[in-house]
This record gives C-alpha cells, sequence and structure tokens, in this order.
C-alpha cells in the first residue's frame, strides 16, 4: 500500500477538545430554554396540519400535498440517536439508505442507487447541493448541525415541473430553524467507540426590534470501519463546521434572511484502483482535504390575501484536494417566485432562475477531464397552477418547467395532480415527465476503469479506459403515481403510495470497436458512455404511526420494489440491464418505538431489514439501535446510544465508481451531553 501524504487532523481536534472544555467548565445555572414545536406531544391529526413546502413551492398542510411525502421532525432527529443527515433518512419509505464506509454513503429514491446516485435532487434551505461533476450529492460534505433542523421533507416520485432537471426520482428538502428558535446557549459534547468525539456550540440573541440572529459551530472525530477480514479499513473521518444565520422583518409585510456555512474536513480513503501489474488492482491509502461554504440572501415580500413574492439569490464553493482530483465549483443561482391567489380558485406560482457554474478541475494518471476549465451557464422558467374544483374537497394541479443547460438545450417537465379530501381521508394521483442532464463525468470524462491480465493470444495486460460521451442525451422518465392517506383516529394514521415508472436512454456503458496499441508494450480498450437501456421499475411504500398511549409512539415503514431493465445493443456486461436491477433492495422494514419513562427517562429502539443486494454480493441484514436518555434539569440531557448491535459488522454497498476497499460497518456506542439555556 501507498501513503499518499500525512494526515493533517491538528486543527479540527484542537478544536474539538476546545468545545468539550467548555463543556466541562461551565457552571450550570437554571435559564431560558428557546421555545419550539413540541412534535412528539403533538397527536397525529395535529402533525397531518404541519406546513411543508416542498411539493408545492409554497406553505401547505401535510394532508394538502398531492404527492407522497414523509416529515422528519426535529424529536425524530433527537430521539433516533443519529448524528448525521444520510443516517437519519433511513427512517423514510422508498428510500435507498447505504453506507460505503465510515465517510461516504449511496442515497437513492426508488432505484438507481449508488456512491452517485443521480436521480435524487437535495437542497438545503433551497439551495441546490447536486454536484454538477459527477451528478449525485458528495454526503461527506454535508454533515449539518441536527439541532439547527427545524424539518426534513422527502418527496418521493419526481418533482421536476418545479425543481427543475435531475428531479427524477425524488426531492429531500432540510430546512433549517428560524434564528428566533435558537435563542441563548446550546452545547452539544460526547463521544464513544466509532464517534470517538464530537461536540457543538451555538448561541441565538436579538438584533435589534426586529431581527434575531445565531452563530454556531461543531466538530468532530470519526473511526474507521472494518474489512471483511476485520482489519481497521483505514478510512477515518474528521472535520469542523461552522455558520451563522440572521431574519430580519424590518416591515411587516418582509422578511429578510441571510445566512452561511463554511466546513473544513479531511477523509482517510482506501482506494482499490487499476494497476499494470499483478493481481492488477493495487491500494492507495489518501488523504483528502475538502473545502466548502455558502452565502445564501432570502427576501419575502407578502401581497394581499395569500399571495406573495419572493428572491432568493446563493453563491456557494466547494474545494477538494485529492490524489486522483483537485478541483474547484463555483456556483452563483439566482431565482425570483410569487405565488398570486385569483378568483377564489386559482392559486398560481411561476418564478425564473439563473444559474452560473464555474469549475476548475485538475486531473492524475487516474482521472482527466477535456476541457479543465468549464464555464456553464443554465436559465429556467416555472409555473404551476393549483384550481379548486370543489372548495376543500378536489383539487387540479397543472405545471411545467421549462430548462436550458448547455449539453441538452431546452427540456421541458410536465405534470399533473389530483387531489381528494373526505374528511380525515386523502387520495391523490399523478402524472409526470422528468429527465436527468448530462454531467462533467458522463461528457468529458476518462478513467482507467480496469486492467485485464494478461491471455492468448496478446499475452499482455489491457488497458480498459472509461470516457465520456458528448453525445450523451438526457435520460428521460415517465411516472405514474398514486397514494392514500388517512388518520383513522386521534392516535394511528396510514400513508401509502405505489407508482409506475417508465424510463427511456438509461446509461449503459458500450464497447468500441478499436483496440489502439497492440504492438506498446500496455494495449488500450475504449468503453463509452451511451444510452442504451429502458426499462420500467414497480413499487408500493407504506408508513404508520401508532400512539397506544401517550407515553408510547410506534411508527412503521415498509418498501418493495421491482426493476425490470432492458439494455439493447452492444453493452458491457458490468453495467448492464441485470447488473443495475440487483443494486436495489426488493423489501425494505422500519419500526421505530419511543417511550417516555418515568423520572423524566426516554427509550427508543429502531429495528431495521434491508433485503441483499444480489449485483455487490451484499447479503440481507437485520440491525437494531438503541437509546436511553435522562433529563435530570429542563434543557440538560444525558443519553447514551447503542448503534447496530445486532451484529460486529456488515456490509451495506459497493460503489460502481471510484471503488475504494470493500468495508464494513460495525457496531458502535456512544454517550452524549446536551445543555441549552
Amino acid at each position: 500500500m501507498i501513503r499518499i501524504k500525512e494526515r493533517h487532523y491538528q486543527r479540527v481536534s484542537e478544536i474539538t477538545a476546545v468545545l468539550k472544555a467548555v463543556l466541562l467548565a461551565m457552571v450550570i445555572f437554571p435559564g431560558n430554554v428557546a421555545a419550539s414545536t413540541d412534535y412528539f406531544s403533538m397527536d397525529l391529526e395535529e402533525l397531518m396540519q404541519i406546513k411543508v413546502t416542498s411539493a408545492s413551492r409554497r406553505p401547505q398542510r401535510l394532508s394538502d400535498v398531492a404527492a407522497a411525502i414523509f416529515v422528519i421532525t426535529p424529536e425524530d432527529l433527537r430521539r433516533s440517536g443519529v448524528t448525521n443527515v444520510p443516517e437519519a433518512l433511513r427512517m423514510v419509505p422508498g428510500l435507498e439508505v447505504a453506507r460505503i464506509n465510515s465517510s461516504n454513503w449511496a442515497i437513492s429514491a426508488r432505484g438507481f442507487n449508488n456512491r452517485f446516485a443521480n436521480k435524487l435532487l437535495v437542497l438545503v434551505d433551497g439551495r441546490n447541493i447536486y454536484s454538477p461533476i459527477f451528478s449525485g450529492v458528495f454526503w461527506e460534505e454535508q454533515d449539518l448541525l441536527l439541532d439547527n433542523i427545524e424539518r426534513i421533507e422527502v418527496i418521493r416520485g419526481p418533482g421536476g415541473s418545479l425543481w427543475g432537471v435531475n428531479a427524477v426520482n425524488g426531492i429531500i428538502n432540510i430546512i433549517t430553524k428560524k434564528a428566533r428558535d435558537t435563542q441563548g446557549y446550546y452545547v452539544k459534547a460526547g463521544g464513544g467507540t466509532y464517534e470517538k468525539a464530537f461536540g457543538a456550540l451555538r448561541y441565538g440573541g436579538k438584533a435589534g426590534r426586529c431581527g434575531f440572529y445565531r452563530f454556531y459551530m461543531k466538530g468532530f472525530d470519526r473511526g474507521s470501519f472494518k474489512t471483511p477480514s476485520g482489519r481497521s479499513s483505514k478510512d477515518g473521518w474528521q472535520g469542523f463546521r461552522s455558520g451563522f444565520r440572521m431574519d430580519l422583518s424590518p416591515a411587516h409585510k418582509d422578511a429578510l434572511r441571510v445566512s452561511g456555512d463554511f466546513n473544513l474536513e479531511t477523509l482517510d480513503t482506501n482506494y482499490l484502483l487499476p494497476s499494470m501489474s499483478p493481481p492488477y488492482t493495487r491500494h492507495y491509502l489518501n488523504d483528502t482535504e475538502v473545502h466548502t461554504g455558502n452565502i445564501l440572501l432570502n427576501w419575502q415580500h407578502k401581497l394581499a390575501k395569500a399571495s406573495r413574492f419572493s428572491f432568493k439569490g446563493y453563491y456557494d464553493w466547494n474545494h477538494a484536494n485529492d490524489f486522483i482530483i483537485k478541483y474547484r465549483v463555483e456556483t452563483l443561482d439566482l431565482e425570483a417566485q410569487a405565488c398570486l391567489c385569483m378568483w377564489n380558485r386559482h392559486d398560481f406560482t411561476f418564478g425564473a432562475g439563473y444559474r452560473h457554474l464555474a469549475s476548475r478541475m485538475r486531473g492524475s494518471w487516474y482521472i482527466t477531464f477535456d476541457p479543465e476549465n468549464q464555464q456553464d451557464d443554465l436559465y429556467n422558467a416555472f409555473i404551476q397552477d393549483e384550481i379548486s374544483l370543489l372548495r376543500d374537497r378536489l383539487a387540479l394541479y397543472l405545471g411545467t418547467k421549462v430548462e436550458h443547460n448547455p449539453y441538452t438545450g431546452f427540456e421541458i417537465q410536465p405534470s399533473i395532480r389530483l387531489l381528494w379530501k373526505a374528511k380525515a381521508q386523502t387520495f391523490w394521483a399523478a402524472i409526470s415527465r422528468a429527465v436527468h442532464t448530462p454531467d462533467m463525468a458522463t461528457s468529458s470524462a476518462s478513467t482507467p476503469a480496469q486492467v485485464l491480465p494478461p491471455s492468448f493470444p496478446l499475452k499482455k495486460p489491457i488497458t480498459i479506459y472509461l470516457k465520456g460521451n458528448k453525445h450523451f442525451t438526457s435520460e428521460i422518465l415517465w411516472a405514474y403515481e398514486a397514494g392514500y392517506r388517512t388518520s383513522l383516529s386521534g392516535n394511528c394514521s396510514l400513508d401509502i403510495a405505489v407508482y409506475m415508472n417508465r424510463y427511456r436512454r438509461l446509461l449503459t456503458i458500450m464497447p468500441e470497436s478499436r483496440l489502439s496499441g497492440l504492438f506498446l508494450p500496455y494495449p488500450e480498450l475504449d468503453i463509452i458512455v451511451g444510452n442504451k437501456m429502458r426499462g420500467e421499475t414497480y413499487g408500493a411504500e407504506f408508513s404508520a404511526r401508532f400512539n397506544p398511549f401517550r407515553w408510547w409512539h410506534l411508527q412503521a415503514a415498509y418498501t418493495y420494489e421491482r426493476l425490470f431493465l432492458h439494455s439493447y445493443g452492444k453493452v458491457i456486461a458490468d453495467y448492464s440491464d441485470k447488473q443495475q436491477e440487483g443494486k436495489s433492495p426488493r423489501n425494505q422494514f422500519s419500526l421505530r418505538s419511543s417511550m417516555d419513562l418515568p423520572e423524566n427517562l426516554s427509550f427508543d429502539a429502531w429495528l431495521r431489514y434491508v433485503d441483499n443486494l444480489s449485483a455487490s454480493h451484499v447479503p440481507a441484514y437485520l440491525t437494531m439501535d438503541l437509546r436511553l436518555a435522562w433529563k435530570p434539569r429542563r434543557g440538560l440531557e444525558l443519553a447514551i446510544t447503542g448503534r447496530n448491535l445486532l451484529d460486529n459488522r456488515h456490509p451495506e454497498f459497493v460503489p460502481e465508481y471510484l471503488i475504494t476497499e470493500r468495508s464494513e460497518v460495525i457496531r458502535s456506542l456512544y454517550g452524549q451531553i446536551t445543555w441549552n439555556f
């Protein structure tokens, strides 16, 4: 193995130590805890009245959404014992969440999962964190402070008519709390076996008579997982994050928000890359440094009745330093939106946006880009009309988005949705079109995917190069969905969604006809990205909440999914239809139990089952998390959490691209103290 460079963790470790020292040095005294919504004390009918914004880009009650939606609340985050957003997403039916190693995840909705799953759009307060390089999301760069999150809204199914290209199979919108809901001091610290040490500090205050603000910082040191043989996979992870938010209301009808986040992380990575000498693969140990940041401005102005106008702009940057690739991507995004209520029956939502992407890529022997520097401009406009056919009973949603991108030109994504309500019951159905457009890698990257050992008659190792295709076109989805949700009583609710998705022009890998360099020591064979697959997926998603007593809450979720894909023409077997079908679990099940016990104790249990992944030879697994917490006084909580307790370790996923050594999730235990004052 080769160590590319030494670890540089001192800055992050010092900051984490300071956060823990601050906690130990403070003298505990009673104080005012910031007021927030107590979701856990709500009955299920009240939960159905929670306002969400992701489905129609404007506030509406959860019960009025004509889509498959799931909301993760702050209580879900706290009582589940998770320490990051990807782990929290395991609660959601229809999502596939698999951990690749200590710092990498594969997350998708309704199939097609991978490290860079390209059919799931992810937003943080409306800011798009979808990577333009490889598509998908670098989840390791999104280590948010969970106690700053107000809710996570997850839409399963396409949302292209409002959110644009790449919102193909789902949308995740992470919405943070307002500054007025995080007043006073907040301190958190803890550590354990895998979560070696972590800490956070936040302070919120008032800005004059019309504003509130907060500042926060957090740090962590996470250990390594295990290989199948039981040794360390050497994929530890350390990071530091800080940020601020200010909310101003200078006038009764105006609201202004300014926020920013800054992130520094170091990740250990154990790459498994091609080599020209036996066994034709080689391990490379690498420390990757990642720097990210963003500044966001959001202004809203209320008009007559429920009408409003808003403007949003943000700038973010992403810089990574890795021996495989060094890159910097900068994004400037501007968007204006209006919501107008007209003629007592029509609620129009429309707007337009512009996005500028500037990327600077520096490749290596393993991956190159042509061109290395790129400037892209994207334009879009959208409109949706919610028509009230029968007041508070029957509604029709018609909408479309038109977007222009530098790869495929104009893309149109229409949708039609119907919603019918009767007392505590809601039925909905939808037909939508969505597209996934090419990215930098699929259009311009080149990388050695594999080295074939010498064989007769050539008797030389052959390097297979995977190359992008400038003629790669958009993948297309037509989705047909229906759903039903009901609150049977104040203590039981059901949500069921079924779907059929039809895909065209899906990504495949095709061999080219030529083998070059036959008389050189290392001949080369090129394979290229193409659109030689179509298919259908079918599935059903079920979630239920049941409160047998006021002190006991149960939440269950089940997902069934089938993929039927069909490649045509010449394709590489490792990227064929059967290979892609086998990367999604057919069955998933989750059961969460939350109990409030005497003496201010609480006990939470979470049982999860995930079916096998035949293409990656990942067996099915069943695991459980347990959490016990005690609140000795108002604002102070002590907790101990055990995760993945049913086995010593288990694998969850093997990626296709940028392959790392196979890593398995380990059993872990950590303690935590949280104090609001």
